[in-house]
């Protein structure tokens, strides 16, 4: 679900389309562990992006919940890109709402490791 400005959902649709194509020529990324977890959290942080939520889950596969308020559009987008880099994980779930403040969104969210096979 999302409200966001065109640019802002083309730069979400590109992300959407490398989460597809994930696996196919990617080579597995280890699961999970608090440690990345507290990783992507100094990474937020360093981005300017307090989160209200951000627990990892592993009861249906590896995901992240994650909330957070008053966000920085292009900060979000690249925490997303880093991820999806490092740990191959991508949104499977996500509502974005862009605010009345230029570039600000609001997010909400799960986010899914893709524990693919080797090719």
């Amino acid at each position: 679900q999302l409200a966001l400005k065109p640019g802002q959902l083309t730069a979400i649709e590109a992300l959407i389309q490398d989460s597809k194509s994930t696996g196919l020529n990617h080579d597995v990324a280890p699961a999970l562990t608090d440690n990345d977890l507290e990783t992507m959290r100094v990474i937020l942080q360093n981005r300017g992006i307090t989160t209200n939520i951000l627990r990892l889950n592993l009861e249906q596969g590896v995901s992240i919940d994650i909330q957070a308020e008053q966000v920085t559009f292009g900060q979000w987008v690249a925490f997303l890109e880093e991820i999806a880099r490092r740990w191959q994980v991508y949104p499977v779930q996500l509502t974005l709402q862009a605010s009345d403040q230029p570039e600000t969104v609001s997010v909400r969210g799960s986010l899914q490791q893709s524990l693919g096979t080797t090719p």
